[in-house]
């Protein structure tokens, strides 16, 4: 297998998924994975006619510390997000997360077997926010397809759990 049938797979699941004209909404952190994700759900809805809503997640403590590096990074990308966004002509829907319900929340959740169960490989303590807004994104949008969620295997960590592209990533 060479990266062309990668390819190729990749464009399959995604115009059998854009196949269905579900709603669509993309994490977007305007990184390259976020952007590459976009351009596919882009393309392929033109193909189909699917409604592309853009993600974007931040914790209320960033809007007070003006100088943290974490505030100063998300005002980076919620620029790239919305200069995007203004161009294709999507919206954008905030979530804003207190870190005090957060980790309440992940101290309760991370707990539960059926939560560990879900979400057995993936380690990191925003996981639990994700949790929050998926459940309110099937709200809005019950049969919808989510996309990106911001998990660390899009770093390389969990690449080497895929042993056979065509059998272990299906979207």
């Amino acid at each position: 297998k060479n990266i062309n049938d990668a390819l190729k797979n990749i464009y399959a699941q995604y115009d059998k998924l854009f196949k269905s004209k579900k709603d669509v909404f993309i994490f977007m952190t305007a990184g390259y994975d976020s952007r590459t994700n976009l351009a596919l759900a882009y393309k392929y809805s033109l193909k189909y006619g699917n409604k592309i809503s853009l993600v974007r997640i931040k914790t209320i403590e960033f809007e007070y510390e003006t100088n943290s590096p974490s505030y100063i990074q998300e005002t980076k990308e919620d620029k790239i997000v919305n200069e995007i966004a203004k161009d294709l002509q999507l919206s954008i829907i905030n979530y804003k997360i207190d870190p005090k319900i957060s980790k309440n929340f992940n101290n309760i959740i991370s707990q539960d077997a059926r939560y560990i169960r879900m979400y057995p490989n993936i380690p990191r303590p925003g996981t639990s926010n994700h949790f929050l807004i998926l459940n309110d994104i099937k709200k809005l949008s019950p049969d919808s397809i989510v996309i990106g969620l911001q998990t660390d295997c899009h770093k390389g960590i969990g690449y080497k759990l895929v042993k056979d592209i065509n059998k272990d990533y299906k979207l």
